[in-house]
């Protein structure tokens, strides 16, 4: 394995890196992640020439930072396959806590924040504005699903739509003042 000696990403083989364009220096012993969901260790794989991790167990997956965009402009989301949605069903029967759970970053160990990937796909992702985001097992399925029906022009849709309810808002407190506006406002939405 190898890194990129100008962004510090992993790069796999011998090649310039995909992200700077850097020259790949290699590395002598590459950390082994434990998966935050599970605490199994993690695999490589390698993905139109992206390296991710994998947990054999519970089917989750580790994008380091930009990996995950970069998968879904290549159109290269990894398939979940038929055995590992086999793990994933039985390793979510074993779960026995279905309370949220605030995962840890495998790389620096800090609580990651939850974020609905898209504003609007229903899918939650755990990232570390550091190093990445968690993808539980199973749900690179549906990033690809939501990708592939168009889901994220609705993203860009909503930020209009923020962006107009935000500009209507400011209108309404001009004529009607601010505190008595906002209150207004509220109740109105």
């Amino acid at each position: 394995m190898f890194r990129c000696g100008g962004c510090e990403r992993r790069v796999p083989g011998n090649r310039p890196c995909l992200y700077c364009g850097g020259t790949p220096e290699p590395v002598a012993d590459e950390e082994v992640l434990f998966c935050c969901r599970c605490g199994g260790p993690m695999d490589k794989a390698v993905t139109q020439a992206i390296v991710v991790d994998r947990c054999p167990n519970c089917g989750g997956t580790w994008y380091d930072k930009g990996e995950l965009e970069a998968t879904i402009e290549k159109k290269a989301m990894p398939d979940d396959g038929a055995q590992s949605r086999a793990q994933v069903a039985a390793y979510a029967l074993d779960a026995k806590d279905t309370r949220v759970q605030y995962l840890k970053c495998p790389r620096c160990t800090r609580i990651m924040t939850r974020v609905n990937y898209g504003r609007v796909s229903g899918v939650i992702l755990d990232t570390c504005g550091y190093h990445g985001v968690f993808v539980d097992g199973g749900e690179n399925e549906k990033i690809r699903a939501f990708v592939q029906t168009g889901g994220l022009g609705v993203k860009t849709d909503r930020a209009e739509h923020d962006a107009a309810d935000a500009a209507g808002r400011d209108k309404f407190k001009h004529v009607w003042g601010s505190v008595w506006a906002d209150m207004v406002w509220d109740i109105t939405e």
